[in-house]
């Protein structure tokens, strides 16, 4: 798996340092998986900005102390190496033609902290927190630090901060200089990715959301307990109990919880199907017989039935997306919020390509997803609780649509009602 993520939406790269077991720090893979991702969305006309992220609970640790540590003797060199293949990275991004968004999720620490100035825009979550690190392992600033740092807050506070390894929040750092804006974490990508995109035929006009509103009370809110999607999965046991858990919560703050039946019918899944295959079918039989020989097989299969299909079935096909919108308004109608389950399945083999792992039912898993991606209504997953391996199990909330706000801020609340959490399991060592 790379250490660096690189996803293209429209006219946006996202890359998202891809090291969260180890707090996103640099080593010499991630360093050159950066580098190689910067040249790429530097190089590419059709990106227009560059979103920097990091997985997981950190934004970056810096420098792999452990890596530096074992290399022993050899230090040196692999210092020098490590630091001309992250200033490569640094360059590019620093000289690319094209905005550079740095959204930081959490603490950035030396050159993650380098990382982060880098931004034409730099967001940080409440949670952020910024320090040089560089003293406290006997090492001075690199990847643009002492460059950017005064010119971004003066040279005295850019002094005091790598001379006395200082930590500043993410509040302070807003106050003077270092980021753009604070915001919730919830809400830390919305402010970036929620802009209107006049190349897309389907953008909104632009709005100002205040997305640090957030604070919102459950009291006397009608909210649909929804525990069956109408079709699709059987909902297991644990799955079922956390959804149910999380009811009683928001009915402990003064929500009135109903529990209300699904919206989603058997037609309207094998119609998204259908369309699905027709469409999926068609980029893949543009595609040479070599290229086309590399999709998983799973995805093939299903696929290659949609050239089966007839443009009639296509068609009804489509037409359940409309079904589902004009049913999602009728629930919402009578309710202002929606809990579900996310997934019917606590979890399944990561060998499979789907809960059934079935290409003839392909989306009886996502059956309470599916309805709100179709019909526009905003939706979050937020974790409920635990089975009784530990795994964790998401909770859906879902408003309104158009009311993104109104759903962040119930999460926000379900955060102070859902007790405390355990730690989030980690792949087993090989």
């Amino acid at each position: 798996m790379s250490t660096v993520l690189l996803r293209r939406d429209g006219g946006i790269a996202h890359l998202t340092l891809n090291r969260p077991e180890a707090g996103n720090a640099i080593d010499p893979t991630l360093a050159a998986d950066l580098a190689r991702a910067a040249t790429d969305v530097a190089a590419d006309p059709a990106v227009r900005c560059v979103l920097l992220t990091g997985a997981g609970r950190l934004f970056c640790a810096g420098g792999d102390v452990g890596g530096m540590a074992a290399a022993g003797e050899d230090a040196p060199r692999f210092l020098r190496d490590l630091a001309d293949t992250l200033h490569g990275a640094v360059v590019t991004m620093a000289t690319m033609t094209k905005p550079l968004v740095v959204a930081v999720n959490g603490p950035a620490a030396g050159a993650g902290l380098s990382l982060a100035l880098l931004g034409d825009v730099v967001i940080a979550s409440r949670s952020a927190h910024f320090t040089a690190a560089y003293t406290g392992i006997g090492l001075s600033p690199d990847g643009g630090m002492s460059w950017l740092l005064p010119r971004l807050i003066g040279l005295r506070r850019a002094q005091a901060m790598i001379l006395t390894n200082a930590r500043l929040g993410a509040d302070e750092a807003e106050r003077i200089g270092l980021v753009t804006r604070t915001v919730d974490d919830a809400a830390l990508m919305m402010s970036v990715l929620s802009r209107p995109d006049r190349r897309d035929g389907m953008s909104l006009p632009a709005l100002e959301v205040n997305w640090k509103a957030l604070e919102k009370s459950p009291r006397k809110l009608r909210i649909g307990l929804m525990l069956d999607a109408g079709s699709g999965q059987k909902v297991e046991k644990d799955v079922r109990e956390i959804a149910v858990k999380a009811a009683k919560a928001f009915e402990s703050a003064g929500a009135v919880i109903t529990e209300i039946d699904g919206i989603l019918t058997p037609e309207m899944l094998e119609g998204l199907d259908n369309f699905w295959r027709a469409r999926t079918w068609d980029e893949l039989s543009k595609l040479s017989e070599a290229d086309r020989g590399k999709t998983l097989p799973y995805i093939l299969n299903w696929a290659e039935a949609g050239a089966k299909l007839s443009g009639v079935d296509v068609v009804r096909g489509f037409n359940q997306t409309m079904a589902i919108r004009a049913a999602a308004a009728k629930l919402f109608c009578e309710v202002d919020y929606v809990i579900s389950p996310v997934s019917p399945v606590v979890n399944f083999p990561a060998e499979f390509a789907s809960p059934l792992n079935d290409p003839a039912k392909p989306f009886e898993h996502i059956c309470f997803t599916v309805p709100w991606n179709m019909s526009e209504n905003p939706a979050l997953s937020i974790n409920g609780g635990y089975d009784k391996k530990g795994f964790p199990i998401g909770v859906q909330i879902i408003g309104r649509r158009f009311d993104d706000i109104g759903v962040l801020g119930m999460g926000k609340a379900f955060e102070g009602l859902r007790g405390p959490q355990k730690p989030w399991p980690t792949p087993p060592k090989k």
